[in-house]
């Protein structure tokens, strides 16, 4: 390599490092705009959103280089966005954040991508981005597991048992060891159940998979909230075989 392919490279890495800088000085000075909107309301809320959004968009037009920093500024934008009620806005910012090299951030873009589109109606494209986080994201378990219990959630509003029940249950298979998924998996399975009228299956799908996670969770630091959670399950159950019991 030649003293001048080497100060080139050096220039090169140089101006990458400064665009990242200054890319991230906007990220923080639009994070402070809205951290200053806190407690307002009104156009006094409405002015400090809009100077955010507009220091996050400035990161892509000035700093094009700097691929992470502009999948983050995309997804606080699509926020701040739907904060302003702008929901076209908003979807675009996240469908950008959806592309970024940030898995974390993707993934995120995507269950935001979710709920504009879950408000707009637009359920099926709702189920799309969510499927996208089960597939594409693994390695973010936990934005996984929420996308799977969103699922849930559509399929149950969609009249879709089955298929409710199916990702409630990849949910405790795969993702057992995130422990506010696990509760919210078998909470909302127990509740699946009783809402068909299948006492008997909410009951056995209670016992096996409450007696696998205190298995998982014993001696740890979440035992004791892992009961206090199943207790309260348990009496919606017995509240509900109650009912149905003879009269």
């Amino acid at each position: 390599m030649t003293f001048r392919t080497t100060s080139a490279c050096v220039l090169l890495l140089a101006a990458v490092a400064a665009g990242q800088d200054g890319a991230r000085s906007l990220l923080d000075a639009a994070r402070k705009r809205v951290e200053a909107t806190r407690g307002r309301t009104g156009d006094e809320l409405a002015q400090g959103l809009k100077e955010a959004a507009e220091l996050l968009e400035q990161v892509a037009k000035k700093h094009p280089a700097a691929k992470t920093e502009i999948g983050r500024a995309d997804l606080e934008l699509g926020r701040v966005r739907k904060r302003l009620g702008d929901a076209s806005a908003a979807e675009e910012a996240f469908k950008r954040a959806s592309a970024a090299e940030e898995t974390r951030v993707a993934a995120e873009a995507l269950h935001e991508l979710a709920g504009v589109y879950k408000k707009q109606k637009k359920l099926g494209e709702a189920q799309a981005a969510l499927e996208r986080v089960v597939a594409e994201f693994g390695m973010e378990p936990r934005e996984r597991a929420e996308a799977f219990i969103r699922l849930a959630g559509l399929h149950r509003a969609g009249k879709r048992p089955q298929e409710a029940e199916t990702a409630l249950l990849r949910v405790l298979a795969e993702h057992a060891d995130l422990y506010a998924c696990a509760v919210e998996a078998l909470d909302d399975l127990v509740a699946l159940k009783l809402s068909l009228d299948q006492d008997a299956e909410a009951r056995k799908a209670f016992d096996a998979h409450a007696e696998g996670l205190k298995t998982r969770y014993v001696g740890g630091r979440n035992e004791a909230r892992l009961q206090t959670a199943l207790d309260r399950i348990q009496l919606r159950l017995k509240k509900s075989e109650r009912d149905d019991g003879p009269k």
